[in-house]
Protein backbone atom coordinates (compact mmCIF):
# COMPACT_ATOMS: atom_id res chain seq x y z
CA UNK A 1 0.00 0.00 0.00
CA UNK A 2 2.80 2.36 0.87
CA UNK A 3 4.80 1.81 -1.95
CA UNK A 4 1.57 2.42 -4.28
CA UNK A 5 1.38 5.43 -2.69
CA UNK A 6 5.07 6.69 -3.10
CA UNK A 7 4.78 5.43 -6.61
CA UNK A 8 1.42 7.37 -7.41
CA UNK A 9 2.94 10.69 -5.67
CA UNK A 10 6.64 10.53 -6.24
CA UNK A 11 7.04 9.16 -9.65
CA UNK A 12 3.42 9.82 -11.56
CA UNK A 13 2.37 13.03 -10.76
CA UNK A 14 5.78 14.55 -11.98
CA UNK A 15 5.06 12.99 -15.35
CA UNK A 16 1.45 14.04 -15.09
CA UNK A 17 2.85 17.92 -14.21
CA UNK A 18 5.42 17.00 -17.40
CA UNK A 19 2.18 16.66 -19.58
CA UNK A 20 0.46 19.92 -18.42
CA UNK A 21 3.00 21.75 -18.75
CA UNK A 22 3.75 20.64 -22.44
CA UNK A 23 -0.05 20.56 -23.29
CA UNK A 24 0.25 24.53 -22.00
CA UNK A 25 3.08 25.27 -24.51
CA UNK A 26 1.41 23.85 -26.97
CA UNK A 27 -1.67 25.48 -26.80
CA UNK A 28 -0.10 29.13 -25.82
CA UNK A 29 2.29 28.22 -29.42
CA UNK A 30 -1.35 27.69 -31.44
CA UNK A 31 -3.07 30.45 -29.95
CA UNK A 32 -0.08 32.73 -30.14
CA UNK A 33 0.19 31.95 -34.07
CA UNK A 34 -2.77 32.29 -34.42
CA UNK A 35 -3.58 35.48 -33.35
CA UNK A 36 -0.10 36.63 -35.41
CA UNK A 37 -1.34 35.22 -38.12
CA UNK A 38 -4.79 36.84 -38.40
CA UNK A 39 -3.18 40.50 -37.47
CA UNK A 40 -0.97 40.29 -40.34
CA UNK A 41 -3.28 39.19 -42.84
CA UNK A 42 -5.39 41.43 -42.32
CA UNK A 43 -3.25 44.29 -41.57
CA UNK A 44 -3.02 46.93 -38.50
CA UNK A 45 -3.39 50.10 -40.19
CA UNK A 46 -6.15 49.29 -42.56
CA UNK A 47 -8.70 49.92 -39.46
CA UNK A 48 -9.03 46.13 -39.32
CA UNK A 49 -8.26 44.01 -37.00
CA UNK A 50 -10.68 45.04 -34.37
CA UNK A 51 -9.71 44.66 -31.44
CA UNK A 52 -12.88 42.50 -30.04
CA UNK A 53 -11.91 40.26 -32.47
CA UNK A 54 -9.30 38.89 -30.97
CA UNK A 55 -10.58 38.73 -27.29
CA UNK A 56 -10.71 35.46 -27.63
CA UNK A 57 -7.40 34.81 -28.37
CA UNK A 58 -5.80 37.52 -26.03
CA UNK A 59 -7.85 35.69 -22.99
CA UNK A 60 -6.46 32.32 -23.80
CA UNK A 61 -2.66 33.55 -24.29
CA UNK A 62 -3.06 35.55 -21.16
CA UNK A 63 -4.46 31.77 -19.32
CA UNK A 64 -1.91 30.23 -20.42
CA UNK A 65 1.29 32.41 -19.71
CA UNK A 66 -0.16 32.79 -16.28
CA UNK A 67 -0.37 28.99 -16.04
CA UNK A 68 3.09 28.99 -17.08
CA UNK A 69 4.22 31.29 -14.36
CA UNK A 70 1.64 29.40 -11.67
CA UNK A 71 4.10 26.30 -12.42
CA UNK A 72 6.95 28.22 -11.37
CA UNK A 73 8.06 27.75 -15.48
CA UNK A 74 7.98 31.96 -16.17
CA UNK A 75 8.29 34.40 -14.16
CA UNK A 76 6.16 37.73 -14.29
CA UNK A 77 7.39 41.26 -14.21
CA UNK A 78 5.77 44.42 -15.33
CA UNK A 79 7.58 46.96 -17.16
CA UNK A 80 6.67 50.99 -17.19
CA UNK A 81 8.21 52.49 -20.33
CA UNK A 82 8.63 55.79 -21.33
CA UNK A 83 5.58 57.77 -22.93
CA UNK A 84 6.96 58.28 -26.65
CA UNK A 85 4.93 58.08 -29.72
CA UNK A 86 7.40 55.71 -31.79
CA UNK A 87 8.99 54.01 -28.63
CA UNK A 88 6.80 50.93 -29.58
CA UNK A 89 8.41 50.34 -32.79
CA UNK A 90 11.83 51.10 -31.60
CA UNK A 91 11.18 48.12 -28.59
CA UNK A 92 10.42 46.18 -31.33
CA UNK A 93 13.28 46.78 -33.28
CA UNK A 94 15.52 46.82 -29.85
CA UNK A 95 14.99 43.55 -28.87
CA UNK A 96 15.22 41.83 -32.95
CA UNK A 97 18.73 40.45 -31.87
CA UNK A 98 17.00 38.91 -28.27
CA UNK A 99 14.10 37.22 -30.08
CA UNK A 100 16.68 35.70 -32.80
CA UNK A 101 18.95 34.20 -30.10
CA UNK A 102 15.68 32.64 -28.40
CA UNK A 103 13.49 31.84 -31.87
CA UNK A 104 14.57 28.53 -32.44
CA UNK A 105 13.97 27.06 -28.35
CA UNK A 106 10.26 29.37 -27.93
CA UNK A 107 8.94 30.28 -31.51
CA UNK A 108 8.52 33.72 -32.60
CA UNK A 109 5.27 34.55 -31.92
CA UNK A 110 5.03 32.82 -28.15
CA UNK A 111 8.34 34.97 -27.44
CA UNK A 112 6.47 38.25 -28.98
CA UNK A 113 3.64 37.25 -26.33
CA UNK A 114 5.93 36.35 -23.71
CA UNK A 115 7.76 39.68 -23.90
CA UNK A 116 3.87 41.23 -24.14
CA UNK A 117 4.80 42.49 -27.45
CA UNK A 118 2.51 40.82 -29.52
CA UNK A 119 -1.06 40.02 -29.88
CA UNK A 120 -2.33 42.66 -27.08
CA UNK A 121 -0.07 45.71 -28.36
CA UNK A 122 -0.07 45.31 -32.30
CA UNK A 123 -4.06 46.11 -31.39
CA UNK A 124 -3.45 48.49 -28.86
CA UNK A 125 -4.44 52.12 -29.44
CA UNK A 126 -1.86 54.82 -28.38
CA UNK A 127 -2.55 57.51 -26.01
CA UNK A 128 -0.34 60.46 -25.95
CA UNK A 129 1.99 60.42 -23.00
CA UNK A 130 0.95 57.76 -21.43
CA UNK A 131 3.57 55.29 -20.51
CA UNK A 132 4.08 51.96 -22.88
CA UNK A 133 2.96 49.05 -20.21
CA UNK A 134 4.70 45.64 -21.09
CA UNK A 135 3.72 42.60 -18.46
CA UNK A 136 6.60 40.08 -19.32
CA UNK A 137 6.01 36.43 -18.40
CA UNK A 138 9.35 35.09 -19.12
CA UNK A 139 12.44 32.40 -18.12
CA UNK A 140 14.19 34.01 -15.63
CA UNK A 141 17.50 33.95 -17.78
CA UNK A 142 15.39 35.72 -21.01
CA UNK A 143 13.63 38.36 -18.77
CA UNK A 144 17.06 39.39 -17.42
CA UNK A 145 18.16 40.28 -20.86
CA UNK A 146 15.22 41.69 -21.98
CA UNK A 147 14.90 43.92 -18.55
CA UNK A 148 19.22 44.78 -19.18
CA UNK A 149 18.41 46.01 -22.68
CA UNK A 150 15.06 48.04 -21.44
CA UNK A 151 17.85 49.66 -19.33
CA UNK A 152 20.98 50.33 -21.79
CA UNK A 153 18.49 51.43 -24.73
CA UNK A 154 16.86 54.17 -21.98
CA UNK A 155 13.01 52.96 -22.30
CA UNK A 156 12.64 52.67 -18.81
CA UNK A 157 10.72 55.20 -16.79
Amino acid sequence: MLKTLFLTTFLLYPLAFADDVKDTWHELSIVSQNAGYRIHMLGVDTGEPNPKDFAQQIAAINKNLDSLVEKGILVKKHFELKPELDIQESVIKSVKKLVAKYAPEYGIYVIQEMMDIGTRQHLSTFVENAPLILNARMPQGFLNELEALLEKEGYKK
